[in-house]
């Protein structure tokens, strides 16, 4: 098992392959990457606007199409759009921050537009039209037409190897076929890039070398001011790894109002969950 913090992770759902680089948005924080698959580096293009930087899983499902990245919401509320030529991201609301929340159960590509189904059913769907680029209420589910994104993966030939290799949530784990008996994937809970070769039928871990460590070291230190605002019981991160969190900052921290004790905070956030 690799013990890496979390915020230290650099791992993802699902990604897509194109000219020799992966494009994915990351599982542990708001971040998209890019990765060239024969050498591992990696750069960190920063985050998806109009998100929290701190959020987990902001999108799960990505596809691409005419040189475009669609990384579809999942806990995020926008469709963001990578534009490979030009380098530049557009965001798309899909779900409004007043309406309530709820997950991006389905996927589903046609050919004209895509659509988004939420996990309450009763719920109405979202159409998005790739040459409008408007969103629009479905209220039929008749209206719905294409392929669900889940249906086009494809299945790891050799799950008992990924428990041989230790690597944990095999079950929530994307590889993709690049090319004929190829398979690349993500270490889940690390920093390193997969390859398995089925003829060889081994494993390959190669680590993930940011080629701009600097940039990427200063957009977590945001996201860590943003996570240590948040009650310890809202945090996606474990406790221990909070208090990592903190490691980095003074033993004291501002509320606005003055310097609030780390103990104190954690005590009256146990006591509001009703833990003490």
């Amino acid at each position: 098992m690799e013990s890496v913090n979390v915020l230290d992770r650099i791992s993802c759902h699902n990604f897509v392959y194109a000219d020799r680089y992966i494009y994915f948005s990351n599982w542990f924080y708001n971040g998209l990457f890019e990765v060239e698959i024969e050498t591992g580096k990696t750069f960190f293009y920063g985050n998806f606007e109009n998100e929290k930087f701190s959020e987990i899983n902001v999108h799960k499902e990505i596809f691409i199409r005419d040189e475009k990245v669609y990384f579809c919401p999942w806990r995020g509320g926008h469709l963001h759009i990578l534009n490979r030529a030009d380098r530049t991201i557009s965001s798309i609301e899909i779900r409004s921050k007043e309406e309530p929340f709820s997950l991006i159960e389905t996927v589903t590509v046609g050919e004209d537009s895509m659509f988004f189904r939420f996990k309450e059913e009763e719920k109405s769907a979202k159409k998005f039209d790739f040459q409008s680029l408007k969103v629009t209420h479905v209220n039929h589910p008749s209206e719905i037409q294409g392929t669900p994104l889940a249906d086009e993966k494809e299945r790891f030939p050799d799950l008992p190897l990924l428990e041989e290799n230790h690597i944990e949530y095999a079950d929530r784990f994307f590889w993709k076929q690049i090319s004929n008996g190829v398979w690349y994937g993500f270490m889940p809970m690390g920093r390193h890039l997969l390859r398995y070769i089925e003829e060889s039928g081994r494993i390959e871990k190669n680590p993930l070398i940011v080629v701009n460590e600097i940039e990427l070291q200063e957009y977590l230190h945001v996201v860590r001011k943003e996570l240590l605002k948040q009650p310890v019981y809202e945090m996606p991160i474990k406790l221990q790894e909070f208090l990592e969190c903190l490691k980095l900052r003074e033993a004291y921290i501002s509320d606005g109002s003055g310097k609030k004790n780390l103990g104190n905070k954690i005590w009256n956030t146990m006591l509001g969950m009703g833990k003490v």
